[in-house]
């Protein structure tokens, strides 16, 4: 990267950090997710030293297919127990014990890329982040949702007076989608079989997305 362009973007985000942390009245958040940028994760140390930043765990692992396809592809058993290892650990000697054997098992101790990974794994890994608030946001799934939000009104063109007209829109749309899936659950009636007690008290006080997902469990 260009050293200048490296620069300028420093002092990018130092100017955007330092104006939210004005409109804030000084308060710094207590967490923060970003995508892994150099630059970034500088900045954000320099202007909010006390907070915990975490990198998108989404992104991280797009990036398995494209440096591990060899192995990601091929045994399918190391997709899922990579899986295990960083959603489904509690303490933190149970991730580094299972990544070891990870990379034991599938020849993968010399890989430059997940020995950088597992150097930094207090900024990605969920269970080193379990004692910081982060409102849910660590799945792939909410980062999935947050990208999503905008699909269709902001791109990698639109400038700040665009993306605050856009934003609007985009809140439309998701509180008219809340609004039709409020109407949904009050008014439209789920059928259910006579004998099923449970189902039916589920249908009374459960939403009708969360009573399909209860009565397909």
């Amino acid at each position: 990267m260009d050293v200048h362009f490296y620069k300028t973007r420093q002092v990018t985000f130092e100017w955007l950090f330092r104006a939210w942390l004005d409109a804030m009245g000084g308060r710094p958040p207590t967490s923060i997710i970003t995508g892994q940028d150099l630059g970034m994760k500088k900045t954000i140390a320099k202007v909010f030293p006390n907070t915990r930043h975490r990198l998108c765990l989404w992104h991280i692992k797009k990036k398995f297919v494209e440096k591990l396809s060899q192995v990601y592809y091929k045994r399918l058993k190391f997709k899922k127990d990579m899986k295990k290892c960083i959603k489904e650990t509690y303490k933190k000697e149970d991730f580094e014990e299972r990544w070891r054997l990870l990379m034991k098992e599938n020849g993968l101790e010399n890989n430059e890329w997940l020995q950088g990974l597992f150097d930094i794994r207090e900024s990605w890994v969920p269970v080193y982040n379990r004692g910081t608030f982060f409102a849910g946001m660590n799945t792939t799934g909410r980062s999935e949702g947050i990208n999503s939000f905008f699909d269709g009104f902001v791109t990698h063109t639109s400038n700040l007076k665009e993306f605050v007209m856009k934003y609007e829109k985009a809140l439309k749309r998701i509180v008219k989608r809340e609004n039709d899936e409020d109407f949904e659950s009050e008014h439209k009636f789920r059928i259910v079989n006579d004998h099923e007690f449970l189902l039916k008290h589920a249908a009374k006080v459960y939403t009708r997305n969360a009573f399909n997902k209860f009565k397909d469990a």
